[in-house]
């Protein structure tokens, strides 16, 4: 096989690696950097969201700016009610092994 034909599968196999998500328009293959809110957990697409670089060079980034305020105010992300790990915490998410055992019952 030749590089031309290899190249879709190499982007696929990219993608997967690095959360990539590939929009395929009708000619145009265009690659999506989605990354995750560090306090929220909520994912964050292209445009959107904020960067805090601290002094010992590590990164973080947020969705909106109540998580980068939450984060200075050195708030515990498991105690505030709308973040994903206070929704873990308490089992509020619903998984399939949840809705499939209601749905037997």
């Amino acid at each position: 096989m030749t590089f031309t034909e290899l190249c879709p599968y190499f982007l696929l196999f990219i993608a997967l690696l690095h959360h990539i998500y590939l929009c395929a328009n009708t000619s145009v293959l265009v690659l999506i950097r989605i990354d995750l809110c560090s306090y929220s957990g909520y994912k964050i697409y292209p445009g959107r969201g904020r960067t805090l670089i601290k002094a010992d060079g590590k990164t973080f980034k947020f969705l909106e700016g109540r998580c980068l305020k939450a984060h200075l105010l050195k708030r515990n992300p498991r105690k505030v009610t709308w973040t994903v790990l206070y929704r873990r915490k308490h089992r509020k998410v619903r998984t399939e092994q949840n809705t499939a055992t209601r749905l037997s019952k």
